[in-house]
């Protein structure tokens, strides 16, 4: 079994990696180099193959299809005169020869499927959880997979395969885990652009929790990502080529500090004594992301909404619940102040969580899937 894995990277995900490890234009280097410290770096590993992890590229190759000097270099060491990502990430198919296609980034791969063809004995397999009203349908893929469980039942109407697959705890993340922690809360992910409504709850909470901070005398860090997108002033055709700035709150961006990712943000979680997460508005009642995954696994505490976790996840035992922002910011005082006491308590809930979610089951999942649809 062959499997070509692609995701994404994030708005200011590449700068911070390549400073942190020396990369420039000038720099002498090579596409699998960048591609082992891309998996050592570990970003997004909770979604990453097992394989791919351990440097077996005979089983697993993985790389950031939109990330432009790992792919160019790929081209140029292969002889394809293009830097046309979609057509370098045509080329790697053609080359490895998958099994499987493997795709986290259908909602913003320019159409690929529809775009170039694949051979079709390829088993076009999407992974896809953005978390909204309803999902969205890709319809050249065989197989989709989420963690939003939601999600099945509503590609299931529509007569398509699905199945749900979660993040797994990736057990190198453990080194992250310090003795002292000076960060007393972490919030860390994305503020929603305006008129992007699924964040409108969260990036209401985000602001309340920065008030907070400010007048008070805890170590608070907040690591945001910002929307860097441009918003039509009428979203309908036509109007859509008239654009301007996307508005983001002038108090959350003068006062939170820069996104992290990867290994600077498993360094920041294993300082911190809790990681406050928060979901989109259409999370309702089940609820899950990496966040999840990241900060149990660098040995933070998670405070989370209250809601359906998936099996094994239990409130008050592996997570702390909280109801809207008044019911956080109204305990923050007492999780301090029980912090040693919550965290006896809640180990052995933890470590039972991470027996279940390992990378090595959801390796074995995946391969479960791809066989029942072979």
């Amino acid at each position: 079994m062959r499997i070509y894995q692609t995701i994404h990277k994030y708005p200011h995900h590449i700068a911070l990696f390549e400073k942190q490890n020396n990369i420039t234009d000038e720099t002498d280097i090579s596409f699998a180099e960048i591609q082992k410290l891309i998996l050592e770096d570990g970003y997004a590993s909770s979604y990453i193959l097992l394989p791919a992890i351990e440097g077996k590229t005979d089983q697993v190759f993985f790389t950031l299809w939109d990330y432009e000097r790992l792919q160019h270099l790929w081209a140029k060491e292969h002889g394809l005169n293009s830097k046309d990502l979609s057509v370098i990430k045509h080329a790697q198919l053609e080359w490895y020869k998958p099994d499987i296609f493997y795709n986290h980034s259908a909602f913003c791969d320019n159409d690929f499927l529809n775009k170039y063809k694949i051979d079709k004995n390829i088993l076009k397999i999407c992974w896809y959880g953005i978390v909204q009203k309803t999902p969205e349908i890709f319809e050249p893929y065989d197989i989709y997979l989420t963690l939003h469980r939601p999600y099945i039942k509503e590609w299931a109407k529509r007569g398509l395969k699905s199945y749900e697959l979660q993040p797994a705890f990736d057990r190198r993340q453990e080194k992250y885990d310090m003795r002292d922690k000076p960060i007393d809360f972490l919030f860390y992910g994305q503020y929603g652009y305006d008129g992007y409504r699924v964040f409108k709850n969260r990036n209401r909470l985000i602001d309340e929790l920065l008030e907070y901070s400010l007048k008070s005398n805890l170590n608070i860090k907040i690591h945001l990502q910002f929307g860097n997108l441009k918003k039509p002033y009428l979203d309908i055709p036509f109007f859509r080529r008239f654009k301007r700035d996307t508005a983001q709150s002038a108090f959350a961006t003068v006062h939170t500090s820069s996104p992290l990712y990867g290994q600077l943000l498993y360094e920041a979680i294993g300082k911190s004594k809790f990681v406050i997460n928060a979901y989109t508005d259409y999370n309702y009642n089940f609820k899950s992301n990496m966040r999840v995954f990241e900060s149990l696994g660098c040995g933070s505490l998670l405070i989370s909404e209250d809601g359906g976790y998936p099996d094994g996840f239990q409130s008050g035992k592996n997570f702390i619940p909280y109801k809207n922002s008044k019911d956080l910011l109204g305990n923050i005082p007492k999780f301090i102040e029980n912090y040693s006491s919550l965290k006896e308590n809640m180990l052995p809930y933890i470590d039972e969580v991470k027996n279940i979610y390992t990378k090595e089951k959801q390796w074995e999942q995946f391969r479960k899937i791809v066989n029942e649809n072979g």
